[in-house]
């Protein structure tokens, strides 16, 4: 697997009309109106935004910058926007726009820490 690059991809990827990317891809940054939601410890939204291409550093940040675990405790569900290619990265998860039926990556009980 290829090291990305933040500074590439932005530099490939230009930002919404709004001049930012919001409504992006956690990992291409390409606009999508799709998400996927994770259930689990920190260290399952780790390795699940890992699994679509965001290094470890990144996707920590995107793990804490989602309020995750201070808005999200006791294992609720947090969303993140994952575009449908980078999505199946995640062995064919397909994800889900909004609203509709949202697919979900829930870490096993016996494999959560406490």
């Amino acid at each position: 697997m290829t090291t990305r690059r933040l500074d590439d991809i932005i530099s490939t990827t230009p930002p919404g009309l709004d001049g930012t990317y919001s409504g992006s891809c956690v990992a291409c940054l390409q606009g999508t109106d799709a998400c996927v939601a994770v259930v689990g410890d920190v260290d399952w939204h780790a390795a699940c935004l890992m699994t679509v291409g965001l290094p470890i550093e990144e996707a920590k940040a995107v793990i804490f910058a989602s309020g995750f675990p201070i808005l999200a405790p006791d294992f609720s569900p947090v969303f993140y926007a994952i575009c449908t290619k980078c999505a199946g990265r995640m062995r064919g998860l397909k994800p889900a726009v909004p609203w509709t039926e949202i697919p979900g990556v829930i870490q096993p009980v016996e494999k959560r820490t406490p």
